[in-house]
């Protein structure tokens, strides 16, 4: 696509207004001229057919009509000429005052014909009658000439100031990208508030610090992002090769050998886990969506994941309640790993003697889990970054200290992630007391029968 500048398309269309307003001006100024010349030979006619008539009333004979003419032709002289033709019923021509209009007959245009009645004789004379328009016209030349003058002289004028006029209004655009230039990719900075931005450039100026916030924000959650996961790496890997290297100083029994591989594929599926979480995390930052034609229930695929948290939930006699049902459309294995980590979550920090309830339920072309459960004194997080990576409140951190080998703070950010491969979203409801934290799953193609709570 061939680039198009805003300053040579203003220029142009300025220039081309301006010029289109000089000769709508020049075209108005003639007309006006033409008429008032017109209006005024119209007026001159005018009184001498007055004149005319009245020399008309005074004839009483036929010797008055012969004087008639010498009388026209006294008034035919003058600075404008006016050619008068009379001709008597009978077709004779009693006066023609060609002389005084002079031989230029195309300088004359005809401009009335008229009878001129003669009461006294009882008959009528035809009268037709010339004006000679030829200064007008030349004076109409002469107008013309000068418009034309102006107009290619405004013309030119314009030309040099709309180019002026548009390089000054097209500054700010140019400062804009001047700030803009310098805008550190590393360090990205929304722009500051300049008087020289007009107010049409403030809704750019908007878009783009919003769009350098959010770059920000990305660039300062990857930073930490791979932080958090080169510190999460660093523990399984140094363990591994901890436990090679000292294996290795010296001869070991099988046995021994068999624990420290057994030690070695622990870290390694530690490892692994890890991996996979982040391909899975990757796959939602782009975007994917899982398509599936499998029609699965909600408490068919919870249920068998609450079975393997009995133990654990026993252990503090904690009661894992399931309510509802819901129909999605989706990855079984995904959706009981979302689970998996929302249950280990509730069983890890919910009191002892007290209930975990996984509710499901169906909402139009959603479907929603929520695992609820009480928690001992004050919720100490921040809702919004709840499920970000590797994020951990105060109660998180002092808790986390005594397992971080097997939690390392991706459990709710891989919820959200299968959620969003699920077209739905995290849900996050936290109280004084009490936490429920679930996802939705988008079911368009969902019956309307399933039972809810």
């Amino acid at each position: 696509m061939s680039s198009v500048s805003l300053n040579r398309r203003l220029s142009t269309a300025l220039f081309f207004q301006s010029a289109a307003l000089l000769a709508a001006a020049a075209l108005s100024i003639l007309w006006l001229t033409n008429e008032s010349l017109a209006q005024r030979r119209s007026e001159q006619l005018e009184s001498k057919k007055v004149l005319l008539r009245h020399l008309a009333s005074e004839v009483r004979s036929e010797a008055d009509l012969k004087d008639l003419g010498h009388k026209v032709e006294d008034f035919a002289v003058g600075p404008r000429s006016i050619r008068t033709v009379i001709v008597d019923p009978k077709g004779v021509t009693l006066v023609d005052t060609r002389s005084q209009a002079g031989d230029a007959l195309q300088a004359l245009v005809p401009q009335a014909t008229f009878e001129l009645p003669i009461e006294r004789l009882g008959s009528a004379l035809k009268v037709s009658m010339w004006i000679d328009d030829g200064e007008d016209r030349q004076l109409v030349r002469r107008i013309t000439g000068i418009l034309l003058m102006i107009w290619i002289a405004g013309a030119l004028a314009a030309a040099g100031s709309v180019r002026w006029i548009s390089r000054h209004a097209l500054m700010p655009v140019a400062l804009l990208t001047k700030q803009i230039a310098h805008i550190d990719a590393r360090k990205p900075k929304a722009l500051g508030a300049s008087a020289g931005i007009p107010i049409e450039l403030e809704p750019i100026v908007k878009v783009i610090n919003d769009l350098v916030e959010g770059v920000d924000e990305a660039l300062q959650q990857l930073q930490r992002f791979n932080g958090n996961v080169a510190h999460e790496l660093r523990t399984p890997l140094a363990s591994m090769l901890g436990a090679a290297e000292v294996a290795m100083r010296r001869p070991r029994t099988t046995a021994e050998l068999n624990e420290v591989l057994e030690s070695v594929v622990h870290d390694g599926r530690r490892l692994s886990r890890i991996v996979s979480d982040m391909l899975l995390l990757a796959r939602a930052d782009r975007g994917e969506v899982i398509r599936s034609s499998s029609r699965l229930t909600l408490r068919g695929i919870v249920l068998p994941v609450v079975d393997l948290h009995r133990d654990a939930a026993d252990s503090k006699t904690v009661e894992l309640i399931v309510a509802g049902d819901a129909v999605v459309y989706g990855d079984t294995g995904l959706l009981q790993r979302a689970i998996d980590n929302l249950i280990a979550n509730a069983v890890r920090f919910a009191p002892a003697e007290s209930e975990i309830v996984i509710r499901m339920e169906q909402q139009a072309n959603v479907a929603r889990l929520v695992v609820e459960n009480t928690v001992q004194g004050p919720v100490d997080v921040d809702p919004a970054r709840l499920f970000d990576r590797f994020y951990r409140g105060p109660q998180d951190q002092s808790r986390e200290q005594a397992n971080a080998e097997t939690h390392v703070g991706l459990g709710l950010a891989i919820v959200k992630a299968i959620a969003v491969l699920h077209g739905g979203t995290p849900i996050a409801d936290l109280d004084s007391n009490r936490v429920r934290i679930g996802f939705s799953v988008a079911t368009p193609d969902a019956p309307s029968d399933v039972p809810s709570p």
